[in-house]
């Protein structure tokens, strides 16, 4: 066999035996004392050791095999952000994308979005402004910051008061200034300054806003007839509807 003919065959071995490792069904093994144990099989018991103290607690697959287990509870979670938390400030730089997944997980709960929300992390903070669960205290908090994505998590989030709204309808930022069109909570004589924006698309999300009043989009429509070039987005949520309507 010619040397050339060798090296090719050797390569399409590596490559199948690479093909057979990614696509094969994945089973992440935590060695500990007592041995291999898959991260799937895990006793929820030792999630947290696991996470403190485990060697592959920094692998990616893990984790996330980890966070998909149903016995991760809010409790757990807490723990978990505690542990990351603690990484974070001893300069662990995979930390803040550990706390995201805290964050982003469906049993997360107020308490551990209070905690979390004190982070130095501006992309941590932005992130937890979003989420319904947190309680309105410390969006208020929150709002002093001044940051405009932190604002812009507060504009999309449908727990912000109306007062905090109110400010954020003011921003220059256009796409703040939709999310808050959009927002349910966004009281009435401000839906009726956004539907004057310059905007179209805060037009348009003032009329998708189900806290819309009748009058409001009576006087766009209106507007849209004196100037029907003025603005496509709302030119077609009308005619949109209009077919709806029909029977």
């Amino acid at each position: 066999m010619k040397k050339s003919t060798k090296s090719t065959l050797l390569w399409t071995l590596c490559l199948l035996a690479l093909s057979a490792v990614v696509f094969a069904s994945p089973v992440i093994m935590w060695q500990d004392k007592e041995g291999a144990i898959a991260v799937r099989d895990l006793p929820p018991g030792q999630f947290v050791k696991f996470l403190k103290n485990s060697p592959y607690r920094e692998d990616e697959y893990a984790l996330l095999g980890l966070f998909m287990r149903e016995e991760f509870t809010s409790e757990t979670l807490h723990q978990a952000a505690k542990i990351f938390l603690s990484e974070h400030k001893n300069g662990n730089e995979r930390a803040v994308g550990k706390l995201e997944r805290v964050v982003r997980h469906r049993n997360v709960n107020a308490k551990t979005l209070l905690l979390l929300a004190e982070s130095s992390d501006v992309a941590l903070q932005r992130l937890v402004a979003s989420k319904p669960e947190i309680p309105v205290k410390i969006l208020r908090k929150m709002s002093l910051r001044k940051d405009d994505e932190i604002n812009l998590s507060l504009a999309r989030n449908p727990n912000t008061p109306a007062d905090i709204l109110h400010e954020l309808a003011k921003s220059t930022d256009n796409e703040t200034r939709w999310r808050v069109a959009g927002n349910p909570n966004t009281c009435k004589e401000d839906l009726l300054m956004l539907a004057k924006d310059s905007r179209s698309d805060v037009r348009l999300y003032v009329l998708k806003n189900p806290s819309c009043p009748k009058e409001i989009k009576k006087a766009l429509r209106k507007g849209l007839h004196n100037n029907p070039d003025r603005s496509d987005y709302v030119k077609r949520y009308f005619e949109e509807n209009k077919k709806n309507r029909r029977p």
